[in-house]
């Protein structure tokens, strides 16, 4: 699977306004994001390697 960059910041902009989700809502679909990237990160030692991603 490929490495995807992404700004934190347009995520959660893209939920904002494309989604229209609620301030709590966005705040708990990063959190979930940030915990998936994490345990990605674990299992896949070369990711740590990328800056800049999420």
């Amino acid at each position: 699977m490929p490495i995807i960059r992404v700004d934190e910041q347009e995520v959660e902009q893209m939920l904002r306004n494309k989604m229209k989700l609620s301030e709590e809502k966005i705040a708990i679909v990063m959190k979930v994001i940030r915990k998936l990237d994490a345990e990605y990160r674990l299992e896949h030692p070369e990711a740590q390697q990328i800056s800049g991603c999420l």
